[in-house]
Formats: structure tokens, C-alpha cells, sequence
């Protein structure tokens, strides 16, 4: 029952999920992320609606972050590259 949700098992649900794998392979974070962030507004729900006493027991609960492969971001410039590239001499010269 929704009322009976309690936040010990929120925290088991999250590491689950966390441990969970699919085919040998472990979830995506980006899926555990999303899953826990569907069931937090569910519970969101519950408590805004009564059906829950409150707190809301998903309030809190660690996700797992965004990685740069998430955001589409490129790979940081190595320290060799980032010395090649702000050279004193040649720093401003380069086309």
C-alpha cells in the first residue's frame, strides 16, 4: 500500500537498482537515474494527495549523476595538450 512506503525501502529500492543487471551488464545510470526520479514523483504524488502520510520517503535519495557521455560533452584536453596549446612563445601566434 502507498501509505506504507517507508524511506528503508526507498534507500533498498535505489541500491537495487544500482546493483541490477540486465544480460550480464549493469544498468545505465542515466536508467537508474530515471527510474528513481519517476517513483520520487509518484511519491510526490501520494503525499501531495493523501494517499501518503508524508514525508515523501523518495525525498533525498542519492542518484546516481549525470556522466559527460550524458550531456554529450567532449573529453577533457590532456595536460601535454593543454601545455601545447597555451605555449608562452607560440601562445597567440597560431592560426
Amino acid at each position: 500500500m502507498v501509505h506504507s512506503i517507508a524511506r528503508a525501502q526507498c534507500l533498498r529500492y535505489a541500491e537495487g537498482l544500482l546493483s541490477q543487471t540486465t544480460g550480464g551488464k549493469a544498468l545505465h545510470p542515466k536508467t537508474v537515474r530515471s527510474q528513481i526520479n519517476a517513483s520520487a514523483l509518484f511519491t510526490k504524488w501520494a503525499v501531495g494527495n493523501g494517499r501518503h502520510t508524508g514525508p515523501n520517503p523518495l525525498e533525498g535519495v542519492a542518484r546516481p549523476s549525470p556522466t559527460r557521455s550524458d550531456e554529450g560533452g567532449a573529453e577533457a584536453f590532456t595536460l601535454d595538450e593543454l601545455r601545447l596549446i597555451f605555449e608562452p612563445e607560440g601562445y597567440g601566434r597560431r592560426q
